[in-house]
């Protein structure tokens, strides 16, 4: 069974604590997936992040919503390991299913 909980990243002053809670939960092996919907979040996303915090987000199922978002991960230094077939919510959902199960599969 998978449990998701979602945090919600966006830019302005209501997250100025941002960067210290996502350095957190992803050094501290909280997270394991992080889905990405656009190139601009992957921006926003990588700038918050220290090489520590970094090395934690690739230890993560990194899905992209399309392969526009996927170079964006790569370029950012954090390929996505899904990548959504289909546009839109039920195609990312889908990318991040098969992946859990590959490396289930692959234990």
């Amino acid at each position: 069974m998978l449990t998701m909980r979602a945090i919600e990243a966006r830019s302005g002053p209501r997250c100025s604590g941002l960067p210290q809670v996502l350095r957190a939960l992803l050094t501290g092996g909280r997270l394991d997936v992080l889905t990405f919907a656009s190139p601009s979040a992957v921006q926003r996303f990588r700038a918050l992040l220290d090489p520590d915090a970094l090395a934690a987000a690739a230890r993560c199922v990194v899905a992209a919503i399309g392969p526009v978002t996927a170079e964006a991960l790569r370029d950012a230094g954090l390929p996505a390991s899904a990548i959504a077939v289909r546009p839109g919510v039920e195609g990312l959902v889908d990318a991040i299913a098969a992946c859990v199960a590959e490396a289930r599969e692959a234990r």
